[in-house]
């Protein structure tokens, strides 16, 4: 079964992803708890994507596979902060 996007296709998306997930609460102009809240979760989905083994890495040192299940946590992770009352009420 072809894939929809390939490993290297992902990474960049994961990338434009992470900075998306970084600017929007400032650009929103949120609380400091949602934009510090979002620059973390940015900085650590940027770190996965840099270290996965993809032509988008920067140094291989995390299989794909790993990446995809660290994705699946993050986007949970995600999800779980609408529940957040310092995210949601804003």
């Amino acid at each position: 079964m072809k894939k929809a996007v390939s490993p290297t296709a992902h990474g960049v998306i994961d990338y434009v992803f992470s900075g998306l997930q970084a600017a929007t609460p400032f650009l929103l102009s949120l609380n400091p708890a949602t934009k510090k809240t979002y620059a973390a979760l940015s900085t650590g989905f940027t770190l996965v994507n840099a270290l996965t083994n993809t032509r988008a890495g920067i140094k291989p040192v995390i299989p794909f596979r790993s990446h995809q299940k660290a994705d699946v946590g993050f986007l949970v992770g995600l999800g779980l902060l609408t529940f957040a009352g310092f995210i949601r009420n804003d």
